[in-house]
């Protein structure tokens, strides 16, 4: 299920197509039940040493629905209002590509550099959609897929660590770590 011919990918890079569906019930007693469900189809490929490793995922969708909120839990919300976006009803269509290099060629390196970098969009195909339909029906934003909401962002992640290894149970490790978070809507 490759979206280009696989000749043109060298069978040293072993694509993989992955396809995942999962779902998740959590119950807070005395708070919320929550149920998540997640469909995710993308690809995945790496270079021949291993160290390159590319995961692009075309679709991955994750909704989240809270049910038997208590009076207590929507107490709660109404004392510290920013938790209310967290803890809402939410659909989150998007597109995701992550790279990460490692330096690393075995057990025995003393010297491991690596490397992610990942980027996000979602909601943004949706939106367009949705708003293109609602534009004549006077209907203002927020829009909703199946009457709840969908989330509408752009996420950049760049993630940098070097080891140094002293032994098998210690070392020294230095992290830079950046990231954007563009909420769209």
């Amino acid at each position: 299920l490759m979206p280009v011919p696989i000749r043109r990918f060298s069978y040293n890079s072993n694509p993989k197509t992955r396809i995942s569906v999962g779902y998740s019930f959590q119950r807070r007693f005395g708070l919320f039940s929550l149920h998540r469900a997640n469909l995710r189809f993308g690809y995945e490929w790496t270079d021949m040493m291993g160290k390159i490793k590319h995961n692009f995922n075309l679709v991955d969708l994750n909704v989240r629905i809270f049910s038997n909120r208590t009076d207590l839990f929507i107490q709660r919300l109404n004392e510290v209002p920013s938790l209310n976006f967290s803890y809402s009803d939410r659909i989150i269509p998007s597109t995701n590509y992550v790279f990460n290099y490692t330096s690393q060629k075995g057990k025995d390196d003393r010297r491991i550099f690596n490397y992610t970098f990942s980027g996000e969009i979602a909601g943004n195909i949706v939106h367009g959609i949705v708003s293109a339909a609602n534009r004549n029906s006077g209907k203002q934003a927020p829009y909703k897929i199946l009457k709840t909401e969908y989330s509408q962002f752009v996420r950049f992640e760049s993630d940098m660590r070097g080891y140094l290894v002293n032994s098998d149970l210690s070392a020294f490790v230095v992290r830079l770590y950046a990231g954007i978070l563009s909420r769209l809507s």
